[in-house]
């Protein structure tokens, strides 16, 4: 409130991946290069794939129906659409991955 500046906010509607949503009303407002993009990529995709384990482990506690279960299979692999998400590619998603595991200091 330094600014004077009231806070907007949007209420996510339930549907869809809550990831894709944070990401989708955020990015804009940050000026990253592909490499910071990257990095953003790999908490992306950690995100995603808790998600993915949440919709398979209640498929299974569930009883979904055929077409729920295609629909959850036809989304993509975690670092794809993390790669989407934050507008970068999946090798420079994999790349940081990489980094990240030899040298984490260097993700700072």
């Amino acid at each position: 409130m330094q600014l004077g500046l009231e806070p907007r906010f949007q209420e996510w509607d339930g549907n869809g991946s809550l990831v894709a949503y944070v990401v989708s009303m955020n990015k804009q407002r940050r000026h990253l290069t592909s490499s910071q993009l990257a990095v953003v990529g790999l908490d992306v995709e950690r995100e995603l794939a808790k998600e993915a384990k949440a919709r398979m482990t209640r498929g299974v506690n569930q009883h979904s129906s055929p077409s729920q279960k295609i629909e959850q299979a036809d989304t993509g692999k975690a670092a794809e659409q993390a790669a989407k998400l934050v507008g970068t590619n999946r090798q420079y998603i994999s790349d940081a991955k990489k980094v990240a595991a030899k040298s984490p200091e260097m993700l700072e």
